[in-house]
């Protein structure tokens, strides 16, 4: 059970990443921290909630392409696998090639195009990573 604290996993932020934010935020006082110089953050779906704009950006290039558009939860359930992997669970067994097509001529242009027009910051990330670098940690966002 995720428990809330400081304002921290509020409304609909990501269980996962509100997990990792709890977790670092209770070491941020701990004796705990002193062993650690440095702490890498993933950006995409840790410290931002990028959902909408992927679910945006994919449909608009599978109508663009003829393709039926999908629901969120398709789109959600493929977050977070490589290129490839996500591909797959949104249009099945094609062709390796033809996804890829699919991920380089049409999506990612896509998204180079708009960027991250609904793109936010998860609820409390900005409180904690401003914690962790007053105590002195190498914050690494990647």
């Amino acid at each position: 059970m995720i428990r809330r604290r400081r304002g921290i996993c509020k409304g609909e932020t990501d269980g996962f990443s509100c997990m990792i934010f709890l977790f670092l935020g209770n070491l941020i006082s701990g004796d705990d921290m002193k062993k650690y110089k440095a702490i890498f953050f993933d950006l995409d779906g840790t410290v931002l909630d990028t959902e909408q704009d992927i679910f945006d950006c994919m449909n608009e290039a599978l109508s663009k392409l003829g393709y039926e558009k999908k629901d969120h939860k398709t789109i959600k359930s493929a977050i977070g696998n490589d290129a490839l992997g996500f591909m797959r669970v949104i249009m099945g067994n094609l062709p390796e090639q033809e996804l890829m097509n699919i991920w380089s001529n049409a999506y990612e242009p896509i998204v180079k195009r708009k960027g991250v027009e609904k793109t936010k910051v998860f609820d409390g990330v900005k409180e904690v990573l401003l914690a962790l670098k007053d105590k002195g940690n190498i914050l690494v966002l990647y």
